[in-house]
Formats: structure tokens, sequence, C-alpha cells
């Protein structure tokens, strides 16, 4: 803030402008080792597009599942070309009529590489501002190469080659926004998760695995990170851990539904829902060894009210169901808890009532969604002596 016993004495460079501006840019960018940004402009100092290296539209981020060339690819582990676009093309495509960058001027945060260099040079671009050199990093990572060739076709086309020397603010101004961001929305909570190659390395399931549990949980114990919810929701190389907890009290299971009051309308409905579940959240685990017993106590005491005791707490399947877009990302783990009270209760009364069922009428009061289908198909049914 300027006030006027204190004005304002200078203003930023056109080469500070716009070298910061693809610094920020960069920010966006989803490889995992480099950092690139560019902005075009042209001989009136008027911007015509910005690029950021990523992958192409629709595909994975290597934030999310790995660098192709270094990391492989998720599933079979076989090292691949760079699945990115360069920063410089996606800013070419950015400004759909490449024409209008003819005689422009490139600020990029990384020297262009050879394949943007003659890209470059097919534009017509004719000055490049560049902050830092860039390095290819070679399958494996094990090596990386100089870009000569980049420098030699510049030299040859007779483009414009400066060195930016002065600061950049990109780092910054990431770790103000940090400090000043609004509340978290769901997106951002981290939740536990296993990649897909891992948990199916021997086999893949449809429905409730009931056999060999003690190995699928050492594997989820070994292997399960914490990613950013809003990076996983909708992406099928991870699946979503959700413990999905069964009650009973003298062979009654319990079972609840949402009324008409109730927040989300899409929910509401006169069937009865199985199972308490969600997801394991990093915040709620601190940092426990076995963050799938603590996350899934956590969801048991947040969404029931039970006055008694637990008498058991036994996994009793796994289910996976990939007929079904939601369920293809989520992986339930199934707990049978057995009570010595029946006095059980859903937390939220306003929204939801609960009650206890004998198994028998469990068909004609359930909400059959997939998972709760194929717990009574596979497991619940076994009570049933209809």
């Amino acid at each position: 803030m300027y006030s006027v016993s204190d004005p304002k004495r200078k203003r930023l460079s056109w080469d500070e402008t716009f070298m910061n501006l693809a610094s920020i840019v960069s920010k966006r960018a989803a490889c995992k080792y480099h950092e690139a940004g560019v902005v075009f402009v042209d001989k009136n100092k008027r911007i015509i597009s910005v690029g950021y290296n990523g992958p192409t539209e629709g595909d994975v981020h290597c934030l999310e599942v790995g660098c192709a060339k270094v990391d492989g690819d998720p599933v079979t582990k076989k090292l691949r070309r760079c699945r990115g676009a360069h920063a410089e093309i996606n800013g070419i495509i950015n400004a759909q009529d490449s024409t209008r960058l003819r005689g422009s001027t490139a600020y990029s945060l990384l020297f262009p590489c050879y394949d943007c260099m003659k890209a470059f040079s097919n534009a017509g671009i004719a000055e490049i501002v560049y902050a830092n050199e860039y390095k290819r990093i070679q399958t494996g990572g094990e090596k990386h190469e100089e870009e000569n060739e980049a420098w030699e076709l510049a030299r040859k086309k007779g483009i414009i080659i400066r060195k930016y020397e002065g600061k950049l603010v990109g780092d910054e101004l990431l770790e103000s926004s940090e400090q000043t961001a609004p509340a978290k929305s769901k997106d951002d909570e981290q939740i536990l998760v296993i990649p897909r190659n891992i948990l199916f390395e021997k086999e893949i399931w449809w429905g409730l695995k009931t056999n060999n549990l003690d190995y699928y949980l050492e594997l989820i114990n070994k292997h399960a990170e914490f990613k950013r919810r809003g990076d996983v929701e909708n992406n099928p190389y991870y699946k979503q851990i959700i413990p999905y907890m069964l009650f009973s009290h003298n062979a009654k299971f319990f079972a609840y539904k949402y009324l008409s009051n109730a927040g989300e309308q899409r929910l509401v409905n006169n069937n009865y829902q199985l199972g308490v579940g969600g997801h394991i959240n990093k915040e709620d685990v601190n940092g426990s060894e076995n963050p799938l017993e603590i996350g899934m106590m956590r969801e048991w005491e947040e969404e029931v009210d039970f006055k008694g005791n637990l008498l058991s707490k036994r996994l009793v399947g796994i289910i996976n169901d990939d007929a079904h877009p939601v369920e293809q990302v989520h992986l339930g783990l199934v707990y049978h808890f057995i009570g010595d009270s029946p006095d059980i209760q859903v937390k939220e009364t306003d929204k939801m009532e609960g009650k206890l069922f004998d198994v028998k009428d469990i068909a004609q009061n359930m909400n059959h969604s997939a998972w709760m289908k194929i717990v009574y198909d596979n497991y619940l049914s076994n009570f049933c002596d209809c």
C-alpha cells in the first residue's frame, strides 16, 4: 500500500514484467523436474499468449503418477517417452493464429529445446529472453543432455538471444498465496490411496474378495500414500481407500436413511443404506503407523453414537467394482463390527435416521447401490434363514 506521504517511486521494467509473468505461469507446470513458462509479446509490448509445460489434454499428470521417463508407466513401470508438451509449444497453440507471433519476443523461463526452437523459427519469433538453460533428462533419469542444436539454429536464423539477469518472484508469490489461502475445499483434503498397479500386481478381481486379506492389508499399510483428493477423484490409476463398516447386534444389522430436510437432496430416498464409511484423511491419523485403524475409528465415531462395547471388529472382505465410474476409483474394506448393545443411532439426527434390521428384511428396505448389493449377495445373505 502506498500513501501520500510515501508515494511509489519506481516500477518494473518490461523485461522484469514479462519474465516474472513467465515465472508465475510456470507454477502451473505438471512436470516433476522442469518448471517452464513462456510469454509471447508483440512489438508494442502487448501480450499475445502464454504457455506452460504439461501433459496433453485429458492425460494424467506426472505429479500424480510419476515421470514416464524416470518412474515409468504407472501400470507396467516400463520407461517411456515424456508425456508432456513443452511450454513453448503450448504457447504457440494458445496464440490460435501463429501469424500473430511473427516478429514477437518470447520471454521464456528456460531456454527452448531444439524442437521448440524449430517451432520458434517457423513461427517467426524475432527475439528470445531466457532466465535459465535447459538440459533434457534422458530416459532413466541418470543423465542429462544439452540442447546445443537449439543455440546453433537460433544463430543461423538470426534470432536475437538475451539472458535475463533480474529477479524472479514466482516462488515468493506461491508462498504468499499459501499463507493467505481460503479454507480448504474437499478437493484439497489429503486422502489415503494405493496405486492400482501395486494393488493388483498378483490378480484383479470383481466383487467381494474374502481370501488372502492379510496380504492386502500388509500391501496397503506398506504402499498406501496420501494424495490430494481433487487430483485422484477421477483418476483410475489410484484406488481411494474406504473403510466400510457393518454393525450388528443379535444378528440385526444397522442401516440409516436421509430425511427429506437433508442438505444433499440427491441422497434423499425411502430406502435405507448399509455401512458407515468414508475417506481416511491425513490430518485425522496424525502420523500414526496404522492409519487404517485410526482412520476407520475416526469415521465410526464421527458418524454414529453407540452406547455400548464393540465385541469384535473383523475385516470380512475387500470390494473392487470397476463396472461403475465412481466405484472404479474406490476400494472398500468391509469390516463387521459386533456390539453388545442395540443402542446405536446416527449423530446427525436432523438429517438421518437409523435402525436395526433383521437380515431377511434388508432386501426389501435397502437402497441397493453397487457396493450394498455386493455386500448383501456375498456376505449378509449368509446370515439369512429365508
